[in-house]
């Protein structure tokens, strides 16, 4: 009877595997595959388990590069966040911060997720520090300091995170036909009117106009 050949090292290694499961899979690919699912579904479901079914891998498999959940998405915010850029501007502070509104409306237009990405659990994520930065020296250099800064750094921020949402969220139209008939007789026409223009996507102009006021408010504060 003849014998069947005796595998040699690789092809036993190879058959502990599962079929179908790929022999390798890199940091980079765990990253990008996060980056997808957090695009898709968000942030509150996503697990170390569920990456590792979407890459057919093994969840321990995972843990070769990330000791867990917050470092993995600490790699992926890392990775998003270390692309921002701001332009150069010249003739003070009020160029320089819309250069750096600017910069920050370039990094979320073309990383979205980024926006689930800013803060999980209530914290800030620490690859926010390139961004935030930055926005705190032009505050500086227009004179603030101390708790001053400390507090027009954190407003600033707040303002410009719910320009970014409302920038990239869907148009939100406040009211429908389905709720027309519900509303008092008193309030129809009122919201007759706002349901005729209802169509419009004013994000833009919503956008540009907050970016007006909240430097507006900034100017105020830094010139008290």
């Amino acid at each position: 009877m003849a014998r069947l050949p005796k595998p040699d090292a690789t092809t036993a290694k190879a058959s502990t595997r599962g079929r179908g499961r790929p022999s390798r899979i890199s940091r980079d690919q765990l990253i990008e595959a996060t980056l997808e699912m957090l695009a898709a579904d968000g942030l509150e479901p996503f697990s170390m388990a569920r990456l590792a079914a979407r890459v057919d891998a093994s969840p321990m498999a995972l843990y070769t590069y990330f000791s867990g959940r917050d470092a993995l998405l600490e790699a992926a915010s890392e990775t998003i966040f270390g692309q921002f850029e701001m332009g150069g501007s010249t003739g003070g502070w009020e160029p320089a911060i819309r250069a750096w509104l600017d910069g920050l409306e370039h990094l979320f237009r073309r990383w979205p997720v980024a926006l689930k990405l800013i803060k999980w659990d209530e914290q800030l994520v620490p690859a926010c520090v390139r961004i935030w930065l930055p926005m705190a020296h032009i505050l500086r250099e227009a004179g603030l300091r101390g708790e001053r800064l400390a507090f027009a750094t954190s407003w600033f921020g707040d303002m410009a995170m719910s320009l970014m949402v409302g920038q990239f969220r869907a148009p939100t139209c406040l009211v429908t036909d389905a709720f027309l008939g519900e509303i008092p007789p008193q309030e129809r026409a009122l919201a007759q009117e706002l349901l005729d223009h209802a169509d419009t996507d004013r994000r833009r102009a919503i956008f540009e106009h907050g970016v007006d006021a909240t430097i507006a408010a900034l100017r105020a504060l830094i010139e008290e």
